[in-house]
């Protein structure tokens, strides 16, 4: 049996290969409540044009009276109550998101395994020692499982569910506004020791509401947020539970965020550049506004920052950064650097030692020669989990935003 879909001007047009004398469709798109049929257009194909508004819908066959899902397709997705479903869009709407998954453990050959075609297999590619298998799935709930070696496994330290039959698998939910694991690997810049990093991506429902609207021009803006040194080496998912990404899933926050994890044994500081070819990578992928990139540093995370903008300004609009252990030669630039620095909001914890308050004092010898484009913030080092978890909010954003690099020129890097 197959099934295709194919879209003509604002509606979508159903195909139905397979056997079968009277096909039917039912969908979501008037609450599952009047089949269309399809007409026969040869002995074993069937078609209906369905005219619906723009958006995303989940339906089923009615083949001869039975309700069918075809398990070989691939637009199929879990529905909020656990049943599979057919899936299609109407408009120009991209209802997959891309999903890695990778294996990092030692092993000759590894298979992917996602419910519900438990038959078929993906053979993951190795690189770089780990592991992965890149695919884009439409937006619903799914179990994984791997074959590692011939043997059934699943990751210990990713989300797993057990099922009745006391069967364990991976899971993973794929929906708007939903923060997701990503790769990335170092193909162009064999100096630097990293190989590859996992980064977090969190895309707001705003930004598919809008291709749902057919506004596909619209350019979104983007913060690199930049982890301390205590976060390098944690999994996605621990990460994910601290400092402002525990707090996305629940706003309205008008930006694309991406934070890379440093690998354990490295840090970002020496090797900013990476974070350079990130950033144009996550533009290839995703409608980014390319005049508002911010970068947000915390901890080692604000002194990365400070050297990128050294020798990226072009690039980075305006920065936020947080720390309590700024050094002061984070602070000295070179005449033609300083010239054009980024615009950046400064957030200082000062401490009780004579070096604490001599660093505040060449932050705001930096801030008189910025003028304007430094602000200062000072805190006392009791309030710094306060301030840690509460920095990031509507008046840092706003200040952000007031921000644009009107040129964009990749250098060479």
């Amino acid at each position: 049996m197959d099934t295709s879909i194919k879209k003509i001007d604002k509606g979508v047009e159903v195909n139905y290969h397979g056997p079968g004398t009277y096909i039917q469709i039912v969908g979501n798109w008037d609450g599952w409540k009047k089949p269309i049929d399809l007409e026969k257009v040869t002995e074993r194909s069937y078609s209906t044009f369905l005219r619906v508004p723009n958006g995303i819908y989940q339906y089923q066959y009615i083949v001869d009276g039975n309700w069918k899902v075809l398990e070989k397709e691939t637009n199929i997705v879990a529905s909020d109550s656990g049943e599979y479903n057919h899936i299609l869009s109407v408009g120009d709407f991209d209802y997959k998101q891309i999903v890695y998954f990778d294996w990092p453990e030692p092993a000759n050959q590894v298979y992917l395994h996602i419910q519900p075609n438990w038959d078929k297999s993906f053979q993951l590619t190795k690189k770089e020692g780990i592991f992965y298998f890149v695919t884009k799935l439409p937006f619903g709930t799914y179990q994984y499982k791997f074959c590692v070696d011939g043997e059934w496994k699943y990751r210990t330290d990713l989300p797993i569910v057990q099922n009745e039959d006391q069967s364990i698998n991976n899971v993973v939910e794929i929906s708007p506004g939903k923060q997701i694991t990503s790769l990335f690997f170092n193909d162009c810049l064999p100096d630097i020791p990293i190989r590859y990093f996992r980064y977090l991506m969190h895309i707001p429902k705003e930004y598919h509401e809008s291709l749902l609207q057919g506004n596909q021009t619209k350019p979104w803006p983007l913060i690199l947020f930049l982890h301390g040194s205590e976060a390098c080496g944690n999994q996605p998912d621990q990460f994910k539970k601290s400092g402002i990404f525990k707090h996305l899933e629940d706003s309205s926050i008008p930006f694309i965020f991406a934070s890379p994890i440093c690998p354990n044994d490295y840090v970002f500081m020496d090797n900013f550049e990476i974070l350079i070819e990130l950033i144009y990578d996550i533009i290839e992928q995703y409608k980014i506004d390319r005049s508002k990139i911010y970068i947000v540093g915390m901890g080692s995370g604000a002194r990365t920052t400070l050297k990128m903008i050294r020798k990226f300004s072009y690039l980075i609009a305006a920065t936020a950064l947080f720390d309590g252990n700024y050094q002061s030669v984070d602070f000295e630039f070179d005449k033609e650097d300083a010239e054009d620095v980024s615009p950046s909001w400064i957030f200082h914890l000062l401490g009780p030692g004579k070096e604490s308050k001599d660093t505040l004092g060449h932050i705001k010898k930096f801030q008189k020669n910025q003028g304007e484009k430094v602000k200062l913030s000072v805190f006392e080092s009791s309030k710094y989990t306060d301030v840690r978890e509460n920095f990031m909010g509507n008046d840092l954003f706003e200040w952000l935003m007031k921000y644009s690099r009107t040129n964009f020129i990749k250098n060479n890097v």
